[in-house]
This record gives C-alpha cells, structure tokens and sequence, in this order.
C-alpha cells in the first residue's frame, strides 16, 4: 500500500492458496476516482471483470469533517500453471504522479480427480485467518532504551468475539503502558501477503530493558469466539502469538562519573535559584529540572552538596511525563528549600549529569556552573541565635520567629469520668434509631431495584423505536445493506434486555424459548424469528427492496405484541 500526500492505492486477494482449478478474486482498492491499470499478467488469465464499486461515509470529529471514498475494481483470475504465482503491481497516476500496489504471490496447488491437492507447496500449511502478532519498533538496544511494543490480533473472521486473553509476565523490562482512551485503539485493516486482514490492536507499551543480552517477551495466548450469528452459537478457539527477542546492547566504555544509566535524546538541565543574596536565615529555593526523551522514569536529579552553614529541608519532586508511541518524554523538578545560619560568601558546587544520546552513539554531559551565594547578617533579635548549631535537636529552641523544632518529651494525666452523658452513651443511645433508619433506607433501594428491570425495558423500546426511524431513513437511501444491520442489531440489543438474556447466548433456539416462555403467540414469534433470519440472509445475497420495506412494516407491527406479553 504505497500512500501519497493525499493518494493511496492498495491491492488484496481473497486467497493466497488455491488449486489449480480454483480462482482467486484480485481488488485494486483506491480513495479517488483515477484511472487504474490492470497488472500484466502472464501467470494468470482474467475470467471475468473488471467490476466497479464505490462508497463513501462522513464523520464529524471535533467539528472537523472528514470524508472518505473508496473506489474498487475487482478480477476473477485463473491460473495458468501450478507452484508459485505472481500477480505483479498494478498502476494508477494522480496529479502527475504514478504509484502502483505490490506484487502478490499466490502458491497454486495441483489437483487430483478427486479434488485433492497433490505436490503442493500449500499442503500442511497453517491456517492463517486469525493469528497474534508482537510487533517491536526495533528488535536491537541499548540497555534502558525505550521500545514501542504492540500486541496485535489479525483475522478474516466477519464475527470474533474475544473472550480473554492473557499477557505473561516479562522479566528484564522496566514497563510502561500507553493509555488507549475511552473507545481503546482504533480497528484498522492492514494488507498481509496479499490477504486483506482487520488488525485489533491489544495494547501497546513502552519497555525499557534493564539488562545486557538477549531478553525475550514471551507470547500471549488468546482465545475468541468465532462465527457466532443467529443460526449457531460459533465456536471458541485458543491460539498463541509470536515471541519476541531484543539484542541489547551494553554501553561503550569510559563512561563520566556522573552517568548513572539515562539514555536518550535531546536532554537539557536547567537550574533555577531564586535569589543571589540573602541574610540569615531567609529562604532560598533551589529548582533542578532536567528534560528530555528517554528512560525519564528512572531519573534520578543528581544529588548537591549544600555548604554545612545551610539548612536543608526535605525536597519536593515532581514530574510531568508523557508515554506515548514515540516513547517517554517530559520532565522531572526537584525543588529545595535552604535556609542560611551563618552570614558570609558561600559557593553551591557545580550541577553535572550525564546520559547516553542515541543520536551520537556518545556520552553526553551537562553542566550548570558554581554559583556564589552573600549572606548578609540578619536585622532584630534573631541575629544573637544564629551561631548556635544543634546536633541534639530534642531540646526546643528558638532558632527564629518562623521555625521551631517539635518537643518530643510529653507527659499525660489519666482524667478518669463516668459513662453517662459522655459521648459514647449517647451513641449507645442513639444506636438503635440509626439501624431502624438504615433498615428505612435498605427497603425503599430494594424496592427501587426491582423496577430497575422496567425502567431497562422501556429504555430499550425507545432506544428500538429510534433504530426503526434510522432504519426508515436508510430505506428511503436505498442503502438496503445498512439497513438489516440496523434492524438486526436493534432487534438484537432489544431482545437481550427484554428477554434478560446475555447478548452472547442469543440464538435461534434461545429466542423461541423465550417467546414460548412469556407465551408469545406462535404468529408473532414467526414473524421475529422470519425477520432475524432474513437479516441474517442479507450479509450473504441482496434482497429485493420490498422484503426490506416488509421487514421493516413487521418489525414495527409485533414490537407492541411482545410488549403485552413480556410485562406479563
């Protein structure tokens, strides 16, 4: 799939493997109307096409209008020979520019009378309509280099259901997970091998080895339930995906003093001091913040030795790190409050930090200078404490009007006093009233809990009554397609809450159980199950639109039938 800045072409098979006496269906899919040249074939002969199709669909996000179009041309092809065919590009110009799609290989098998296929590449090969994949941004590293990871689910399945799935623990990554949103990460389709896939992506994160050598992400097992519709209850199956192995790398030699495992990008220090000179004992607040894009998880703001005539007040950090697909970005702030006990000229030691910069393959060092720091002598009465340092601190004294150290000797006397009129006698007292009102209370939610079930049923009978006007409207479109998938979702959705049944146990049998249970008459449960069935018949073939105008004319008719019955 080759894209331009507003142009893209893709091609697609419905199956890479075939007998010789079996056809391939060949796409050429683009999103504007252009010219496309069919593949020049010499492996395969052209039985019928080329057929064109085309949609297009609106979406509005952010006020922002987005439109997409879609224009195919799609081959029926035979193959001239057996063993392994290719279909070669086929082209298309826009704006003056050519593209074209890749080639597609098809293993062709030969065929026996009986239909079998014989000295084929394609024999025992394993069915690739639904598989996991780990996909790694890059497979080597060095040691705490952020890896984009994402766990993938392909297939060709119209119905899946993921019922569970499981992610091993990883041992020698330090983890950080991407948040998806609230819909989770878009589906997309993704072309493999000629073969048109939807991708669901699991999740992604950002790993971060933490030692040299290979490490390996082991595979996640998954399993789904397959083609489940109206007529069947499908099918579970449980497959794995790939594992996946990291070289990492260890760092080069001669490594600075100050280096203590960062690695990254575009990495920078800034350090803050809020004033050049100050007296005995007024505040002076240090800020250190280092930026960048790396393994900032793991920074650790290099420690500073303040001058011993300092106090110095526990540190606040904070962070502000964003993890995304391109890696972990931001920042981390240390911020330290000194207060000075001495008057004189001091010197706050030059800052220094070292990380590995991925771009230069080097050791890099950043460095904030010494900073000279006058102490004045203070004014009023605090002046005369000033040279007094304590190492014992459990003596209070006043070091001046604003900080006090915590007398830790305290006595207490035992206050002996009756229980009435205390506290806990009245809460003895009270205790009765307070469980008869919660009793109260537990009653009128029971009752409000048993019309919740009601208020669920006439919610989905407007929720119904809307679907049918869409429904109408996509009639009067004449997108007949779009329509059944209306009615049946609807119907669907309704039946679920109405009937109290999960929507995953909904089938053909289960309905009429149902039905006959709230002794819905035969009539109407006829009609409801005609309706399903040919919803379910429309993903298949084209119906005429008079069944759809039917259809719709039933649905609406039974709807206040079930209703009568199901209140019962």
């Amino acid at each position: 799939n080759l894209l331009g800045q507003d142009f893209s072409i893709k091609s697609f098979v419905n199956d890479n493997q075939i007998r010789s006496t079996e056809y391939v269906k060949y796409t050429v899919e683009t999103n504007k109307k252009v010219n496309v040249n069919p593949p020049n074939l010499t492996d395969f002969t052209i039985v019928q096409g080329p057929y064109s199709s085309s949609s297009s669909s609106v979406s509005i996000i952010n006020g922002t209008i987005d439109r997409n179009e879609t224009y195919t041309l799609t081959y029926l092809l035979a193959p001239n020979k057996s063993g392994e065919l290719l279909i070669p590009p086929s082209t298309a110009t826009y704006k003056g520019k050519g593209y074209q799609t890749k080639s597609i290989k098809i293993n062709v098998g030969k065929s026996s009378s009986n239909g079998s296929t014989q000295n084929s590449s394609t024999q025992n090969v394993k069915n690739s309509n639904l598989f996991a994949k780990i996909k790694l941004s890059k497979s080597s590293s060095y040691m705490g280099e952020n890896i984009l990871v994402t766990y993938k689910i392909y297939t060709r399945y119209s119905r899946m259901q993921i019922i569970d799935y499981d992610f091993p623990m990883t041992n020698g990554f330090w983890t950080e997970e991407i948040k998806a949103g609230t819909n989770g990460w878009p589906q997309k389709q993704e072309v493999l091998n000629g073969l048109p896939y939807n991708v669901i992506t699991l999740k992604k994160e950002i790993i971060s080895p933490q030692k040299t050598g290979e490490l390996i992400i082991p595979p996640i097992e998954i399993k789904a339930l397959l083609n489940q519709d109206f007529f069947n209850r499908g099918y579970e199956k449980t497959f794995k995906s790939n594992s996946a192995k990291i070289k990492v790398k260890p760092f080069p030699k001669g490594a600075p003093q100050s280096f203590s495992d960062q690695v990254g990008k575009k990495y920078k220090l800034k350090v803050n001091y809020s004033t050049k000179q100050l007296k005995v004992d007024d505040p002076l607040d240090i800020t250190v913040e280092i930026s960048g894009n790396g393994n900032l998880k793991q920074l650790k703001i290099p420690q500073i030795n303040y001058p011993t005539d300092f106090e110095v007040f526990p540190e606040e950090n904070k962070e502000k790190i964003k993890v995304s697909t391109a890696g972990i970005s931001g920042k981390k702030i240390k911020q330290q409050l000194l207060i000075p006990r001495h008057h004189g000229d001091f010197e706050i030691p030059e800052i220094e930090f070292t990380y590995f910069d991925l771009n230069s393959k080097s050791y890099k060092t950043l460095k904030h200078p010494a900073f000279q720091l006058k102490v004045e002598k203070s004014d009023g009465n605090s002046a005369a404490l000033t040279n007094i340092r304590l190492n014992n601190q459990e003596d209070v004294v006043l070091l001046n009007d604003n900080i006090r150290h915590i007398e830790s000797n305290s006595s207490f006397n035992r206050n002996s006093k009756p229980l009435f009129g205390t506290g806990k006698y009245w809460a003895m007292m009270g205790s009765p009233l307070i469980l008869f009102l919660l009793l109260l209370l537990f009653t009128n939610y029971q009752s409000k809990n048993e019309n919740h079930l009601g208020k669920a049923r006439k919610k989905a009978k407007k929720e119904l009554a809307k679907k049918f006007v869409k429904a109408q409207e996509l009639l009067s479109s004449t997108k007949t397609d779009e329509f059944y998938q209306n009615i049946y979702s609807a119907w669907i959705a309704y039946l679920s809450i109405e009937f109290d049944i999960p929507i995953s146990s909904l089938n053909k049998v289960t309905i009429i159980e149902a039905c006959n249970k709230h002794q819905i008459n035969e009539e109407t449960t006829t009609i409801l199950t005609r309706i399903l069935e040919e919803c379910e018949l429309a993903r298949y073939a084209p119906i005429p639109s008079e069944n759809a105008h039917k259809t719709l004319s039933d649905s609406k008719s039974i709807i206040t039938k079930i209703e009568q019955h199901a209140k019962a």
